[in-house]
């Protein structure tokens, strides 16, 4: 009687720590899916410019950079959980110099695996020294200047192509098309047809969209932008865009005209913002 009256003192414990286990793991298990929302776009001001997240469920790609070292790693880092770094990669756009301060503070940060320079990179000292800070730290990088093709996974690929006096990037994930422009010259839409969205990381671009995410103008030249529906972001405000099955979420509040239709064959919906 005592042998088994001490192995149920024994397994009491043992019960009520597996218990305990299971209940954490559960917790966590949710807080781990509501921290890492996958198949995401995330737009934040960097500086004088916009960046781009682009979050799925097998990788994390930045687009710009911005015109500050430390706003776009700041932005990376709010806007992923650890395990979701370093990137796997940074394209950032060389028609100028705008994006390459941002570049530096991500690579010093040790937030990126690859770097792609995407144009023709001028001979600016800039570009030397993106190059050896990216050598020194272990970091792979490639220029383009040609149209190329980055698969993501099995349904989202990136078509970044050259544009006169700048580029677009044209994100196809299924049905859905989301043109990232970084240029004063071409109309976007023909880069991405049937676009669902426009996204322009600079503040002068005002490319004619439905729905267009940009820099909030300071000028007044700079206030119409011919879109239907807009998003205007201020430096270190960000805006979160769920990308689902032939749609877009984004949150209502943030937009300057409120919808109350869908937009063409993709509809807008609650989603989340961080201003």
């Amino acid at each position: 009687m005592r042998l088994v009256s001490l192995r149920s003192t024994i397994a009491q414990p043992a019960l009520a720590w597996l218990a305990f286990g299971l209940l954490l793991g559960t917790v966590l298990g949710t807080a781990a899916s509501q921290l890492r929302p996958t198949d995401r776009l995330v737009v934040g001001g960097t500086g004088r410019t916009l960046s781009v997240l682009l979050v799925t469920d097998r990788a994390e790609v930045l687009i710009g950079g911005g015109t500050d070292p430390n706003d776009a790693a700041d932005f990376v880092d709010r806007s992923t959980v650890p395990w979701q770094r370093p990137l796997e990669l940074l394209v950032v756009p060389a028609w100028d110099l705008e994006h390459v301060p941002g570049a530096l503070g991500i690579i010093e940060r040790g937030n990126v695996h690859s770097i792609v320079v995407w144009g023709e990179a001028g001979n600016q000292p800039a570009w030397t020294v993106l190059e050896q800070r990216a050598r020194t730290a272990g970091v792979s990088l490639e220029w383009i200047r040609e149209t190329v093709v980055i698969p993501i996974d099995a349904t989202t690929r990136l078509v970044l192509q050259a544009l006169p006096h700048g580029g677009a990037i044209c994100l196809e994930r299924g049905e859905l098309r989301i043109v990232i422009v970084d240029t004063a010259g071409e109309r976007p839409s023909r880069a991405c047809r049937q676009s669902a969205a426009t996204i322009s990381l600079r503040r002068a671009i005002t490319p004619e969209a439905r729905f267009l995410v940009r820099p909030r103008p300071l000028r007044a030249s700079e206030l119409a932008s011919g879109a239907l529906y807009e998003v205007q972001l201020e430096r270190g405000e960000r805006l979160t865009v769920r990308l689902l099955d032939g749609e877009l979420r984004l949150p209502l509040g943030a937009l300057l005209n409120d919808p109350r239709r869908i937009l063409g064959p993709h509809s807008t919906s609650s989603g989340t913002t961080d201003r």
